[in-house]
């Protein structure tokens, strides 16, 4: 019995997303250590090259990869972690490595010798990308609430210190990457043309849909699209990039399918330096851009593979991603869900009389809802406690009209950014297909039982829900399969 490359690559990629997960749960000293791995590894090659059995081949083969990248995450979790007598130091000299979060506050990721420092600093004067500044202040841990571990969310980008109230703070330079700079001041430019395009909350969700930016989003908002169940049309998700990719495939297919995948290459990997490379919008964008490469060389994309590479991927630069950022596990659970659950929903709307007779510019949006929904609601109640039921209805309602509504958005922006007036009378234009969408957030979102909040911490029942997901796709794994093959 031969084994199929797509299994090979499956076991091997998950042997390395379990060296992450053992790594981020057990520290070791790797200058005492690595000899005892180079040993183990040696011994396992050996082992298979003796009795060249292939499933034993590829069990050994697999271990050498857990090993391997166990070394490698450990290695990356102990460099940027900063040491005990750091945390001594009252003035720190950094460049601010990514754009600042603007809300009531401002907060400024410092990157001071390879160690992410956190600072959080009044609404002005704004900071930006790439200046070097000084700062006095407290370093501390960062604080666990008792309803939030902020200290775990902060781990999981890296950042293990922060100063909450610095004495002073100097711009002393700047530094950086001169295309990163580049790419954030348009952002900031893009985001003003906006502003001045549109009224609020227009404009601030017009700037969510296409660059994530949340700095005009009023708390109600916030709560009503929470409510909703709608938060994630400006996350940057890997819907969004999906409508990005497929429209930059479709404008540029007079270039040939070569050179049009190329310039899509290159716009999705700036798109995704603008957007601040959040998990889910490389996620979304390594499988979009793999699926369509394995289409123009005439390969079969197997969508689980997909999804673990795009997660090895991501998970190299910053291993503790896998058990501390909430952001990352949501999307790739969401993303699992729209590959696993949606065969069966599918089968479940062709077969129903009364399902089967919904137009497809509805049926396909609450497929879609329903089946990232199913992955991510073990996850949503363990972390936050509260479900969206009227999620369905609200993304049935808003999804179909969203790629327009981006089209409408970018275009404003740009010409916007040509002339103060060219940017109003698009607005005036466009401006509809975004009150429309934020008229039915406000509507459903303020709507009494719109979410359930059933507590957080419900370990038991997230742990049964799991069980529950994995007897459901067991029992319809042959639908599952076909579907896939019929999809390649």
């Amino acid at each position: 019995m031969t084994l199929k490359p797509k299994i090979v690559a499956r076991c091997i990629m998950f042997a390395i997303l379990f060296g992450f997960l053992v790594a981020d749960l057990w520290r070791f000293n790797l200058l005492k250590v690595w000899p005892v791995i180079i040993t183990v590894a040696i011994i396992l090659l050996i082992i298979a090259w003796l009795f060249r059995e292939k499933f034993l081949w590829l069990t050994v083969v697999s271990a050498v990869f857990f090993l391997a990248f166990l070394t490698l995450a450990n290695y990356q979790i102990t460099r940027f972690q900063p040491p005990p007598k750091f945390q001594n130091q009252t003035e720190i000299f950094g460049m601010v490595s990514e754009r600042p979060q603007l809300d009531d506050k401002q907060k400024v990721v410092l990157d001071v010798s390879d160690y992410k420092i956190l600072i959080n600093l009044p609404r002005y004067p704004e900071y930006s990308y790439g200046q070097l500044l000084t700062v006095k202040g407290k370093l501390e841990t960062p604080t666990v609430f008792p309803d939030f571990n902020y200290q775990n969310y902060l781990k999981g980008k890296q950042i293990y210190l922060v100063i909450n109230r610095a004495e002073s703070v100097k711009v002393t330079g700047n530094g950086g990457s001169k295309i990163k700079s580049w790419l954030y001041k348009i952002a900031d430019k893009f985001e003003a043309s906006l502003n001045k395009s549109l009224p609020e909350p227009e404009s601030s969700f017009a700037a969510g849909l296409l660059i994530g930016s949340k700095r005009g989003l009023s708390d109600s908002l916030i709560t009503e699209m929470q409510n909703s169940g709608t938060s994630h049309l400006v996350a940057i998700s890997g819907y969004n990039i999906t409508i990005i990719i497929v429209a930059l495939m479709s404008l540029l297919v007079f270039l040939g399918r070569r050179n049009a995948f190329l310039v899509s290459l290159l716009v999705t990997i700036l798109f995704v330096i603008l957007t601040g490379a959040s998990a889910s919008v490389v996620r979304g964008a390594i499988v979009g851009l793999l699926a369509i490469f394995a289409k123009l060389i005439d390969r079969r994309a197997n969508n689980t593979n997909l999804l673990l590479l795009a997660a090895v991927l991501i998970l190299i630069t910053n291993p503790l991603m896998l058990i501390y950022d909430f952001g990352f596990l949501l999307s790739f659970s969401a993303f699992a869900g729209l590959i696993y659950f949606s065969p069966i929903l599918n089968y479940l709307f062709d077969r129903d009389k009364w399902l089967k007779r919904l137009p497809e510019f509805f049926s396909n949006p609450l497929r879609e809802t329903l089946s990232a929904q199913a992955m991510s609601l073990p996850l949503l109640l363990l972390a936050f406690g509260k479900f969206s039921v009227i999620a369905p209805l609200s993304n049935v309602l808003i999804l179909p009209f969203i790629p327009l509504a981006m089209a409408f958005s970018l275009g404003i922006g740009l010409l916007g950014m040509i002339h103060n007036l060219l940017g109003l009378y698009a607005g005036n234009l466009g401006w509809l297909l975004l009150k429309y969408p934020l008229l039915i957030i406000q509507i459903l979102g303020d709507f009494k039982l719109a979410a359930f909040d059933f507590g957080k911490n419900w370990y038991f029942l997230t742990l049964g829900l799991y069980l529950l997901i994995a007897v459901i796709l067991f029992t319809n794994r042959k639908l599952i399969r076909s579907h896939a093959q019929k999809t390649l």
